[in-house]
């Protein structure tokens, strides 16, 4: 799992003002794992909350979601080193998959939600979604506050 860093990529899932953190979810990613959708629709459909809070290196996007049954469409990708260039620079090839994988969460407020790609072998993936509020709800309460 990559470390937490800052991210520009603060999504509200949901209509209406922005909610405390104490009566939303927040959902981050593993930076592998892309969202293509959430309730039926693209995370770009949901405005910007602002340019700061937790991502994981890879650009992980950050959504607070309201508590309830959320349905998410998820995509693994990932870049892996092919070779050097004579420079001793890597050489990467880029994977993306071709089918997206589905998956549901009883979101409840407050709640920190982590989405983490596992290898299910032969070529497949699946994903763990991890509770990491008391890992890192100190410091997105700080974030927010900035």
């Amino acid at each position: 799992m990559g470390r937490l860093c800052m991210t520009t990529m603060v999504r509200l899932a949901y209509e209406g003002e922005p909610q405390p953190l104490d009566k939303v979810a927040v959902i981050i990613g593993d930076g592998r794992i892309s969202f293509r959708m959430i309730d039926g629709k693209s995370p770009s459909h949901y405005r910007k909350l602002a340019s700061s809070g937790l991502a994981v290196i890879g650009g992980s996007l950050e959504i607070d979601i309201l508590p309830e049954t959320h349905d998410f469409w998820l995509c693994y990708e990932y870049k892996k080193t092919i070779g050097v260039t004579s420079a001793g620079q890597p050489i990467y090839n880029t994977f993306r998959c071709e089918t997206n994988l589905q998956a549901s969460l009883i979101a409840e407020a407050g709640k920190i939600y982590q989405f983490v790609q596992r290898d299910a072998g032969h070529g497949h993936w699946k994903v763990e979604i991890k509770d990491v509020t008391e890992k890192y709800q100190d410091r997105l309460q700080a974030e927010r506050k900035k």
